[in-house]
């Protein structure tokens, strides 16, 4: 009877340890600590130009628009993208960048 009573916790200590792992290592991408204290202020020119622009424009407009090097552009449309505020649509060799979640731009 106790042989029974060690292998159940034995399997179950298994299964727990398994389903912890799973879902500690969930897929997804990982949420930059900027966006949870708070939009920079690079993040809120383009959520404020994007309201301007009618809630969508071409990436290449944003650029024009704020004076910005396209690489530092790039990566805070990925940061709002990632933090579920805009959504960027391919559109052939241009992206189309759409405002889906308004920010608090104090």
């Amino acid at each position: 009877m106790l042989y029974y009573i060690v292998i159940a916790v034995t399997v179950a200590a298994a299964a727990l340890i398994a389903y912890l792992f799973v879902v500690r290592h969930r897929g997804g991408p990982e949420v930059n600590p900027v966006i949870v204290e708070g939009l920079n202020p690079t993040d809120k020119e383009i959520l404020k130009a994007l309201i301007e622009m009618g809630g969508e424009a071409y990436q290449a407009d944003l650029q024009r628009k704020l004076s910005i090097p396209k690489a530092t552009l790039w990566r805070a449309i990925k940061r709002l993208e990632n933090a579920g505020y805009i959504q960027v649509i391919k559109e052939g060799r241009v992206n189309k960048i759409k405002l889906i979640k308004r920010a608090k731009l104090d």
